[in-house]
């Protein structure tokens, strides 16, 4: 793996790749007439691919292989749609159909990936990842599977507080645009810290292995930011642990 050796690596496989999904990428390259970049030849010549994917994702609708690069008919009710003449290569629609993601084919072997967000059919295409190896690694980290979590919206996080996180922890791949209009991640060996950051205000996620990990992380994290943060439990685990840090506090 030259492109994707971290996803891998978070995913706990030693990829096998298809011969099948080979000859279908080589299929689709005569077919559309381009010739697909490097890292999307090495993710999608990975068994199972698209389906990785599919599963490391908020239920979002994958374009299968066998279609990458094809033209859409009724695009959003609009006539028929041909993103690799607009030098794209539409490549997944979120689960509401809020928002799209494509390559941009800008000539690199590792392109960046646009995201455009209920602007479909006359759609504004914003960076997204700053490469398609980025945009694959961020869908892993963002939904590996946490026994404890806990969450907070419209939290106000200054430069400052960003700084400190940086300091503090081990910044992973940041992408940009949708959700908010930029994504943090940040990770240490207590657990996971994924912030949607937007204009007025930030939704922060923390994950962790066990309830111990996460209270660590949860009160390191609001001793960093300084500010009153009103997390809820996405999972048992994180419940508990709110309740336990309440008595603390009272």
């Amino acid at each position: 793996m030259k492109y994707h050796r971290e996803t891998c690596r978070l995913l706990d496989i030693a990829p096998g790749i298809s011969s099948e999904n080979v000859a279908e990428i080589q299929r689709r390259e005569a077919a559309i007439g381009i010739s697909i970049p490097e890292s999307l030849k090495e993710w999608y010549g990975i068994e199972n691919s698209v389906q990785i994917l599919q599963q490391y994702s908020n239920c979002d609708v994958l374009v299968p292989l066998e279609r990458i690069g094809e033209p859409v008919e009724h695009w959003y009710g609009a006539s028929h749609r041909d993103f690799v003449q607009q030098g794209l290569l539409w490549i997944s629609r979120e689960s509401q159909g809020v928002a799209n993601w494509a390559v941009e084919l800008d000539g690199t072997q590792d392109p960046p990936v646009l995201v455009e967000v209920d602007s479909a059919p006359n759609e504004i295409w914003e960076l997204h990842a700053r490469t398609f190896s980025d945009f694959v690694l961020s869908r892993v980290w963002d939904f590996t599977p946490a026994i404890a979590g806990v969450a907070a919206n419209d939290v106000s996080l200054g430069d400052a507080v960003v700084v400190a996180l940086q300091l503090r922890y081990k910044q992973a791949v940041e992408t940009f645009g949708w959700p908010g209009n930029r994504q943090l991640r940040f990770e240490n060996e207590l657990g996971r810290i994924l912030i949607w950051q937007g204009p007025d205000g930030a939704d922060l996620h923390l994950r962790a292995g066990n309830a111990e990990s996460l209270g660590h992380l949860v009160r390191d994290v609001l001793a960093v930011t300084g500010v009153k943060i009103d997390f809820y439990p996405v999972t048992q685990v994180g419940e508990s642990v709110l309740c336990e840090l309440q008595k603390r506090t009272q």
